[in-house]
């Protein structure tokens, strides 16, 4: 299962945030892995992670280990690809 993780830092928490993320101790759950991530409007204190899980509970699990840092959201996704084939087989 894909998902879509945004997140929002207040900025007195930049510092822990920046260092979680440079020394790759980011908390998630086993059976979660990021496939990309991005860092949108730099100075905005917000982050977008692209990943697959491998069921509901473990993304819920990754969800509580944010609380301690900012908001964190995460929201079900599907590939281009696949939304392309769902499509094309409702449409029949």
């Amino acid at each position: 299962m894909l998902f879509v993780v945004t997140g929002s830092w207040k900025p007195e928490g930049d510092d822990a945030m920046w260092k979680r993320l440079a020394e790759r101790k980011v908390p998630l759950s086993e059976g979660v892995k990021i496939l990309s991530e991005y860092y949108l409007l730099l100075g905005q204190h917000k982050i977008m992670l692209v990943v697959e899980a491998t069921d509901e509970t473990a993304i819920a699990k990754s969800a509580l280990n944010w609380g301690d840092v900012g908001k964190v959201e995460y929201v079900p996704a599907i590939s281009a690809r696949d939304y392309m084939k769902l499509r094309s087989e409702l449409l029949k």
